[in-house]
């Protein structure tokens, strides 16, 4: 499997983190020419920001280089009163994507602009870039639909 979700809460710690990725460490280095993606939902309510600032910025984990066919997409909430959410890294935040309303046209040119302008993006074919700026739009618009704009500027 090539896709893997961690939903993140204060209660997991890097131990937590470690054991999940640990499966997927080792499944991308068998299969080099796979990619693999991990979705780190829920982000910035995590306790482990630093960690997790050091798998996507720094691509290493507990000192561990980390493969390089593992890409993570990260998911924050909103900073609002209904729960705790923390401030990113900086470098985090210069990751961070906010959409603003555009047509379905529109918001996809957006989101391929965004991904080529990724460090890593000479890195990415147009079949997998194409797909992957496909699916972040259908998510986009599910999320604006069934939960509200204001819940989708962040990605």
């Amino acid at each position: 499997e090539c896709f893997h979700r961690l939903l993140l809460h204060p209660d997991i710690g890097g131990a937590e983190i470690d054991e999940f990725m640990l499966p997927i460490e080792q499944s991308a280095r068998l299969a080099p020419r796979a990619t693999f993606l991990v979705l780190l939902d829920e982000l910035n309510t995590s306790s482990t920001l630093g960690v997790l600032k050091a798998m996507i910025v720094d691509r290493t984990l507990h000192g561990r280089e980390l493969p390089r066919n593992v890409f993570f997409v990260g998911c924050v909430n909103p900073a609002r009163q209904e729960y705790t959410v923390h401030a990113l890294p900086t470098s985090l935040c210069d990751l961070r994507w906010q959409y603003p309303p555009l047509p379905d046209d529109e918001l996809e040119l957006f989101v391929r602009e965004k991904i080529r302008r990724l460090p890593f993006a000479q890195e990415l074919d147009l079949v997998l870039t194409a797909g992957f700026a496909h699916m972040v739009c259908v998510c986009q618009r599910f999320f604006s639909c069934t939960v509200g704009e204001s819940s989708t500027s962040q990605r």
